[in-house]
């Protein structure tokens, strides 16, 4: 049996630099070539605001060789660009929509925010301005939270997403609060009504192939490959250029929920895969979709098609299914998984009487029945 070849080592993200008046943190890469996008800048001493001074490709060594360029040059390499939330004053910011663009302009130039972070806090600026980005903010009273968890409820979002998108408003609140652009009001994710359950329904295969086809054309793949490997759907989205290894016929899933792990997929969606991997650039990610536009359109397909609802997760289950009735090895199929073979089974084997009917089949219990003559009549208990 040919050897696995490893798993290619993620890059370690290189730490942040400083030499005085400058300091340089990675915003995003690694590059193929090894170099990742540095941002180099200066922070105000008085309120520790930080201004950009440029921002380029390069490795470490790369970075502290500009940054020394800069100093002997003695000018910055960019303008000095002033914080939006510096510019502002409480005349200027008269609705939730103006506060919630001024707080996000104020985390953007946060130097300790993760990426994740900010993506996180960008997302729930969105949602807000598209909910109550109209209210005026002199307006705004007590029962502000309940009233935003309860149209967000009517537009259809997730109970979770309420409460960390009132979450967020409430940080922005307080933000703008010290800074004297809104009066104290207190914001607090409110009592929601119970949320309904998910759906646990796994589909079959013909299921799957039905709704493929009322799916737009954009996310037939992500459907088929999670479907055919079993991945988590964020696992899928995640998926860049550099990660298929058409050779191997392998996925390599560099972040996932349980660490990094290499998905062999099968033969059938190799050209879809070498489609969309050859001739990109590798950090260049497949997919451009996200976990609520797939699930909300599996909704809408399974409507078309008329059959029950499911998520992107029955999937992964479909696919456990179809590996353990096939006779799949339990490691391999906890190994794809990115679980433990005892949470594979406990979590994503769901058994029906037809897989119970196989395993009496497969263990040759079907033993000829004993005749009348040879059961032993069992006497009345004596009293």
């Amino acid at each position: 049996m040919p050897l696995e070849s490893p798993m290619p080592a993620r890059p370690k993200r290189p730490e942040p630099l400083r030499i005085d008046p400058y300091r340089a943190r990675v915003i995003r890469g690694p590059r193929e070539d090894g170099a990742w996008y540095w941002r180099v800048e200066t922070y105000d001493q008085g309120d520790g605001g930080a201004t950009s001074r440029g921002a380029g490709w390069w490795t470490r060594k790369g970075a502290i060789e500009a940054i020394h360029g800069f100093i002997r040059a003695g000018e910055p390499a960019a303008p000095k660009r002033r914080r939006q939330s510096d510019t502002v004053s409480a005349s200027t910011i008269r609705t939730v929509r103006d506060l919630l663009e001024v707080w996000v302009a104020a985390m953007e130039d946060r130097p300790d925010l993760r990426p994740h972070t900010l993506l996180h806090y960008q997302g729930a600026a969105r949602r807000l301005v598209d909910v109550i980005g109209d209210w005026a903010l002199a307006a705004v009273g007590p029962d502000a939270s309940t009233d935003t968890a309860r149209m967000m409820l009517r537009r259809g979002a997730a109970h979770s997403t309420v409460r960390v998108t009132v979450n967020v408003m409430a940080s922005v609140w307080v933000w703008g609060v010290d800074r004297g652009l809104c009066r104290a009001v207190r914001w607090r994710v409110p009592q929601l009504p119970d949320a309904p359950r998910s759906s646990r329904y796994t589909p079959s295969a013909e299921d799957v192939r039905r709704v493929l086809l009322a799916l737009p054309a954009e996310l037939r793949g992500v459907v088929t490959v999670q479907a055919s490997t079993g991945m988590r759907i964020s696992e899928v989205l995640a998926l860049t250029a550099g990660d298929v290894d058409l050779e191997a016929q392998v996925l390599v899933v560099r972040d996932g929920k349980t660490g990094a792990r290499r998905v062999s997929y099968p033969p059938g969606i190799a050209g879809l895969l070498a489609g969309l991997a050859r001739d990109r650039d590798p950090t260049e990610r497949l997919y451009r979709a996200t976990v609520n536009s797939v699930n909300n359109a599996l909704a809408r397909a399974c409507k078309a098609v008329g059959v029950p609802r499911w998520t992107s997760h029955a999937h992964r289950r479909l696919a456990v299914q179809l590996m353990y009735r096939g006779g799949a090895d339990v490691g391999a199929v906890a190994s794809q998984l990115g679980h433990s073979e005892a949470t594979a089974l406990r979590h994503y084997r769901e058994v029906t009487d037809a897989d119970r009917q196989r395993a009496v089949a497969i263990g040759g219990l079907d033993l000829e029945a004993v005749g009348e003559a040879s059961v032993i009549p069992i006497g009345r208990p004596r009293r």
